[in-house]
């Protein structure tokens, strides 16, 4: 399998910049599934602790044979959590302040809206919140509202339309504006 695809890794490279701007100590990545999503996080996240800002990432899938593109020497930094997030994710960051959060759960409200709702519950000081799902969903979008918080989305312009381009929903919150 081709990683250099952009089916594969598309959008995932705004997070990887997003986590190398903001410097995260808590990423938090709901849906792994083949891994690439905690791949790029994980190498983004690699970098800002060679540069002294560390961080970790726990992902959630309810797959345990999900992640397996990711390699082992990446693995250190990271807790997969394999069960529905509607079972653990609350209990799993009791205590924790999320500083990037991830969505890429498929894109259905009920489990979007629930998701995002508690990263919001734990975000720290500031916090950026991704849907990876874009605009497919107004759950992001609306848990914002109630937070008075403002939604973007960002649609990839691809130079071969071959690929259509995928899109990526973001909230920067705590930010100066």
């Amino acid at each position: 399998m081709d990683l250099r695809s952009p089916a594969k890794i598309s959008a995932r490279v705004s997070w990887y910049a997003i986590a190398r701007a903001v410097k995260p100590r808590l990423v938090v990545e709901t849906g792994i599934k083949h891994g690439y999503g905690a791949l790029v996080l994980l190498s983004a996240l690699e970098r800002n602790a060679r540069e002294g800002s560390p961080g970790r990432l726990i992902s959630f899938d309810s797959d345990p044979f999900s992640g397996w593109v990711v390699p082992e020497r990446l693995r250190g930094n990271w807790q997969p959590v394999f069960a529905s997030t509607f079972d653990v994710l609350e209990s799993t960051l009791a205590g924790e302040q999320v500083d990037l959060f991830v969505c890429d759960t498929p894109p259905e409200y009920e489990i979007e809206s629930f998701e995002m709702a508690c990263a919001v519950r734990h975000a720290g000081e500031r916090q950026v919140l991704i849907s990876a799902g874009g605009d497919r969903n107004p759950a992001l979008p609306e848990v914002l509202a109630e937070a008075g918080d403002e939604y973007h989305y960002f649609k990839e312009r691809p130079r071969h339309p071959v690929y259509p381009g995928a899109g990526v929903g973001l909230a920067l919150r705590g930010y100066e504006r």
